[in-house]
């Protein structure tokens, strides 16, 4: 088992609690399309983006992820059924402060490392061409940096964790922690 670094970004974990999937009601005649694509259900982040909201910052981008994964990367989990983690303490506090989260926890997650899947977050987006799309979505799910020809940030390597999952203590920065190297 490998320790990565969850952030708590709506303050609804314990440590101790099992993350499973969910289902989600939906209006009639979409269940069995729905049932189609997650017949288990599906993560927080699933939730949020197949939840039927409107105003979704690009629900779109999730999909074609997740048709890509399917087509040629079967066995990488899904985004919309894993939770998401930082490889080590210091990339986790890293994503608090860019996103403007300083009270937000962080919780170690044990997790199978051959289970898990770390991907460079830095590739979602479907901004450009639908080649360039593909391109960034094929990359993302080979696990590569991305394509040399694109003014891409530099990597930030997420880690998708598979649900079940248990949340571990509570990481703080300010006293020692195991942490992971951040190799990749």
């Amino acid at each position: 088992m490998t320790t990565f670094f969850h952030v708590d970004r709506f303050n609804h974990l314990l440590a101790g609690q099992t993350i499973g999937l969910t289902t989600i009601q939906l209006p009639v005649g979409r269940e069995e399309h729905y049932d189609l694509l997650f017949p288990s259900g599906v993560s927080r982040h699933g939730f949020y983006y197949t939840g039927l909201r409107a105003n979704e910052p690009d629900p779109g981008m999730e999909l074609l992820w997740e048709y890509v994964r399917r087509a040629a990367f079967a066995e990488r989990p899904s985004r919309l059924t894993s939770m998401f983690a930082w490889r080590s303490l210091a990339e986790a506090e890293l994503f608090k402060r860019e996103r403007g989260l300083p009270d937000a926890r962080v919780f170690e997650v044990e997790a199978d490392p051959n289970a898990a899947f770390i991907a460079n977050m830095q590739l979602l987006n479907s901004s450009g061409s639908l080649l360039l799309t593909s391109e960034l979505a094929h990359a993302y799910w080979a696990g590569e940096a991305g394509p040399t020809t694109v003014n891409l940030s530099p990597p930030r390597w997420e880690v998708l964790i598979p649900l079940p999952a248990v949340i571990g203590v509570e990481a703080r920065s300010d006293s020692l922690v195991k942490q992971n190297d951040g190799s990749r």
